[in-house]
């Protein structure tokens, strides 16, 4: 499909560096009213560094990080039809590359964010919920004991949610 859309004059809509393997970034790519909303995914067990293109130009990138809550202003330069976006991912990290507000500078740069640590967790951990909330652990019961600072996923915890609120009614329904 790239190669038809590259004979008829269409450039790809995300280019990584040819130096990443084609399986090591993925993306997916929405439009929006007001602009284009990236989801970029770093499938590799190592942290990359790397510049990406977009093909988006007369709006300034940020990044938007669902881990950290966090909204940045991002540094860029425009090349052509396309908006180059200097990244740096965690292994297997993912974040969202939006753009959005309308800009006629042809580069931004952006210092980086120093990293704050703002605690550590060594030995084991124990999971928590919030108050209110009912939850079925399938393969520990209680509140599951993790014995390592690894991703969830490395335990098979199953977690099952369940928000219960009551109508005015006083009938308790799933949402």
């Amino acid at each position: 499909m790239e190669k038809v859309l590259c004979q008829i004059g269409v450039a790809p809509d995300f280019m990584r560096p040819a130096s990443l393997p084609d399986n090591t970034l993925m993306f997916i790519h929405r439009r929006i009213a007001d602009g284009d909303i990236y989801f970029v995914s770093n499938r590799s067990k190592r942290p990359e560094k790397f510049d990406a293109r977009f093909r988006v130009k007369g709006k300034a990138p940020e990044v938007w990080r669902a881990d950290s809550a966090t909204i940045r202003r991002a540094s860029y330069r425009i090349d052509g039809d396309h908006t180059v976006v200097p990244m740096t991912m965690a292994a297997e990290g993912s974040l969202f590359v939006v753009f959005r507000h309308g800009t006629t500078a042809a580069n931004r740069s952006v210092a980086d964010e120093p990293i704050r640590v703002i605690g550590d967790i060594d030995g084991a951990w124990d999971v928590g919920f919030q108050p209110g909330r009912r939850r079925t652990c399938v393969n520990h019961p209680g509140e599951p004991r993790l014995p390592e600072r690894t991703p969830c996923t490395g335990h098979q915890v199953l977690l099952r949610y369940r928000d219960l609120q009551q109508d005015d009614r006083g009938t308790r329904s799933r949402t």
